[in-house]
């Protein structure tokens, strides 16, 4: 507790002053594993509605663990991959997120993706609706930056997200 409270405030005086010195003490490949990429999980992180205007709505979580600096989400693609009793299938590919968003220290905050649906695709999912067991996999790639590093980009694969169709 005390540790990050000294960081933190060494960090509000060097970043401005020594940006080098900052990057030593907090190197890249642990401001990266501070930012978190999940799937919502109170509700299904993937919700797909047939009826109306046939769309898929993507709920996913970006939280900030880093105690000392801001994170800046620019943006993203992903590709989402639905499993069924027939196997894994590709839904949607390189789907973009224009969502810019400041997460702050310790924040979490939400990136939401509504798409609408192709014919082709409603015809898939129709079929795979009676399925049991029925989960989605994500391949996300997202571009972050901070006031230390500019313009990280950072992979990531998420696997068996719950999914409702409705």
């Amino acid at each position: 507790m005390i540790k990050e409270l000294l960081l933190s405030f060494f960090f509000k005086i060097f970043k401005k002053v020594i940006p080098i010195i900052s990057r030593k003490i907090y190197p890249q490949k642990e401001f990266i594993k501070d930012i978190e990429i999940r799937a919502r999980e109170q509700y299904p992180a993937i919700v797909v509605r047939l009826y109306g205007i046939p769309t898929i709505d993507v709920y996913l979580l970006i939280k900030n663990n880093s105690p000392y600096i801001n994170v800046f989400l620019e943006g993203g693609i992903f590709s989402l991959w639905i499993k069924d009793d027939r196997g894994l299938g590709k839904l949607l590919n390189q789907v973009c997120i224009n969502e810019k968003l400041n997460i702050k220290k310790k924040e979490t905050k939400q990136i939401y993706r509504a798409i609408e649906l192709k014919q082709s695709q409603i015809d898939y999912l129709k079929n795979t609706k009676a399925s049991k067991e029925l989960t989605v996999n994500i391949d996300l790639i997202v571009y972050i930056r901070s006031l230390l590093y500019n313009f990280i980009k950072t992979e990531v694969s998420l696997k068996n997200i719950s999914c409702k169709i409705q």
